[in-house]
């Protein structure tokens, strides 16, 4: 389903919330719940990158696998 400007809204799974518990648990990242959630819901759905102003979360992104784009 998409949004106003092309936002499109998808299903979080089980899955999703199994493997952003993981991400939490793992101690690789410190990343709290909803982040690994973003992260968790955006590589599930085949993402190769993410957007975000957070230093944190754009580090713990790339380290799981994700590139990072710029937000001009």
């Amino acid at each position: 389903m998409f949004c106003n400007g092309g936002l499109r809204l998808l299903p979080v799974s089980r899955a999703v919330f199994r493997d952003a518990g993981r991400i939490v648990r793992t101690g690789r990242t410190a990343l709290r719940g909803g982040d690994a959630l973003h992260i968790a819901a955006a590589m599930e759905m085949g993402a190769t990158s993410i957007a975000t102003l957070d230093a944190l979360m754009a580090k713990s992104a790339n380290h799981l696998g994700l590139r990072l784009e710029r937000i001009a």
